[in-house]
């Protein structure tokens, strides 16, 4: 609907929601449709031009009184504004008590109740904790805490590289050794695959790496390949760690994809790649755990969905909505 809406070259693009009024910070309503907002800080990037802004009608608001507000954040987004990426605010809530804005403060402390500490032996569950910035925390965990990690990841866990990639480094090395191998076994291989063979190899070692750091930092640690995509195979997967270890210390939702394009060009396939792991993952873990669920949960979200991002759209609503 937004590329179609694009073509219209509008001056201003409202997007809404029932969530609480309070963009989500009190519970309750449509979370998924507040990913809107993260579409909409997008688009102020995308198209500065644009008049951007998403708004999140409170529940209890009876349908004129949120049409009533629509029409006055509509008159307010076209005010004019030297820097139309300053436009305040990208987005905004409205319930019984007024309206509603998010700002950024320094602050020390947290804000909310903390989390229980964790003890030595505890069981935590991370996905996406094998590769990346999700890696890098669980290796400060495990170094403050001697826990028992179990790494959920859709790379598959090998004891080496194949016989074709050994002894080459990442670059230009390791291209030429994927060339040769696909020559060897492909009529006509594509730079599609050899990048893909590369990444694969590259997604192994950094895996038995990220291992390798765990256990030297004391750690127990498990790894799972699992596509959390496939429910029943998730909930089977969940069952036996539970039988095994009984319930969960701690569930850390790291996983995440990537699909960077423009809004105007964003594929249906796009948006499912992103979503997936982000949305239908965590929905799937907690479905497998809801008998036995995990004590303390962390989710991974991104400044993406704060601020948006060019070519992020979906990354920026994925993480809105977690």
């Amino acid at each position: 609907i937004i590329q179609a809406v694009l073509a219209w070259d509008p001056r201003c693009i409202l997007a809404s929601a029932r969530l609480d009024g309070r963009l989500g910070y009190d519970g309750g309503g449509d979370s998924v449709g507040g990913g809107l907002a993260g579409l909409v800080k997008t688009l102020r990037h995308e198209h500065p031009g644009i008049a951007a802004r998403f708004v999140d009608l409170g529940a209890e608001l009876p349908a004129a009184e949120g049409a009533e507000r629509l029409l006055l954040e509509w008159r307010d987004s076209l005010r004019p504004a030297a820097d139309p990426l300053a436009r305040y605010p990208a987005e905004c809530g409205w319930n019984a008590h007024g309206r509603w804005t998010l700002a950024l403060h320094e602050d020390g402390e947290h804000a909310g109740a903390p989390l229980p500490p964790l003890e030595a032996g505890e069981l935590v569950l991370v996905t996406g904790g094998a590769r990346g910035i999700t890696a890098a925390c669980v290796r400060a965990l495990a170094a403050a805490v001697p826990a028992h990690f179990v790494l959920i990841g859709r790379t598959a866990a090998t004891a080496e590289d194949p016989a074709w990639a050994h002894g080459a480094e990442a670059g230009a090395g390791l291209k030429a050794k994927a060339l040769e191998h696909l020559r060897a076994h492909a009529t006509a291989p594509t730079p599609r695959m050899v990048d893909e063979a590369c990444r694969t190899v590259l997604a192994a070692r950094e895996v038995r790496a990220n291992l390798q750091a765990l256990r030297e930092l004391g750690a127990h640690v498990d790894y799972l390949p699992l596509d959390l995509g496939d429910g029943a195979a998730t909930r089977a997967a969940l069952q036996t760690l539970l039988d095994a270890h009984g319930r969960i210390g701690l569930l850390v939702h790291g996983a995440g994809a990537l699909a960077d394009r423009r809004i105007a060009d964003k594929r249906p396939e796009d948006i499912e790649q992103v979503f997936a792991p982000k949305l239908d993952a965590l929905l799937a873990l907690l479905d497998g755990l809801d008998e036995r669920p995990p004590q303390r949960v962390v989710l991974f979200s991104s400044t993406a969905g704060y601020a948006g991002n060019a070519g992020q759209a979906d990354y920026a609503m994925a993480n809105e909505a977690l």
